[in-house]
């Protein structure tokens, strides 16, 4: 005859699990393993500015896809891809989608490259993750298209309103250019995220890029928008190209500034990156690790792997 113990009384108690918070728990070095509740921010390639005339417009900057708890499963492996910049002065130069791939174990994150800014003699705005400044004398920007994906929230505006208008940015739409008179618009603010100010610009990312008009090509200055974003090509003589986005900010660039025959490109756009944050040491592989405050870092620059332990 076998004995069964009797259960009654002794009340199974389920273990309590760390609060996750600001200050997230690992839990990859708790008995029986478990879950890592890691930040990640994906940041797309910004587009490439207009160009070859004042009279063009920035691009916007890269979408953005921001994870406050993402759950990061213990030996997985999950596939990582980082978008360049748009190219400037090209029909179309949108920048690249960056991503944080799943692999089937959770919930993949893209972020949709910038929009290109628009050239001489085109009308409207591209669409992109934030949207390239609309041209010609109507109000026609190019629509901001980044949404949620996958955890994330996703940021991404339209850019502005007019010739010579700038590119929208993950914080703010483009600002507006004018008619004849020489009017310019600044690039859409970028996004700040308090907990990545060791990256990007001081923690701000996807800045749009300036536009550029004027009489005879000789356009006013505008600047780019935090985060990244080029500024116009306006600076004496006014005939400089676009100045770039920042690279791993995915800042949209800037539209040139010179005049036709001696025109230039617009900048390109800035690449994109992927930086994954959790608590405690280093529990994962991949990218550039570093460690501030109590957190370990892992910052993409370029296409690889994530990989916990």
């Amino acid at each position: 005859m076998v004995w069964l113990p009797s259960w009654r009384g002794y009340g199974l108690r389920r273990k309590k699990m760390p609060t996750v918070g600001t200050e997230k728990t690992s839990l990859l070095g708790a008995a029986g393993g478990g879950d890592v509740v890691a930040e990640i921010l994906v940041v797309a390639g910004g587009g490439g500015g207009g160009s070859p005339y004042a009279g063009v417009t920035g691009a916007g900057g890269g979408g953005i896809v921001h994870a406050a708890e993402y759950p990061l499963a213990p030996g997985s492996s999950y596939g990582v891809t980082v978008g360049a910049g748009g190219p400037g002065g090209v029909p179309q130069g949108n920048g690249e989608d960056s991503v944080f791939d799943s692999s089937g174990i959770s919930s993949t994150m893209t972020a949709v490259g910038g929009a290109s800014g628009k050239n001489y003699g085109q009308t409207g705005g591209y669409a992109g993750g934030s949207g390239g400044g609309g041209n010609a004398e109507a109000c026609n920007p190019g629509p901001g298209t980044q949404g949620p994906s996958g955890l994330g929230t996703g940021y991404g505006n339209d850019g502005g309103c007019y010739t010579g208008s700038g590119g929208g940015g993950a914080g703010g739409v483009g600002g507006n250019g004018s008619g004849p008179g020489g009017v310019c618009g600044n690039g859409g603010a970028g996004r700040l995220f308090p907990n990545f100010t060791d990256f990007g610009v001081s923690g701000y990312f996807g800045g749009g890029g300036a536009g550029a008009y004027g009489n005879d090509g000789n356009s006013p200055f505008c600047s780019g928008g935090s985060g990244g974003g080029g500024p116009n090509g306006a600076a004496p003589p006014a005939e400089y190209p676009g100045v770039a986005g920042t690279d791993y900010t995915g800042g949209g660039g800037g539209a040139t500034g010179a005049w036709w025959p001696g025109g230039r490109d617009g900048g390109a756009g800035g690449k994109g990156v992927v930086i994954i944050r959790y608590a405690g040491g280093t529990i994962a592989t991949g990218g550039t690790i570093s460690a501030s405050g109590g957190f370990t870092y892992h910052k993409f620059e370029s296409t690889g792997t994530f990989g916990t332990n």
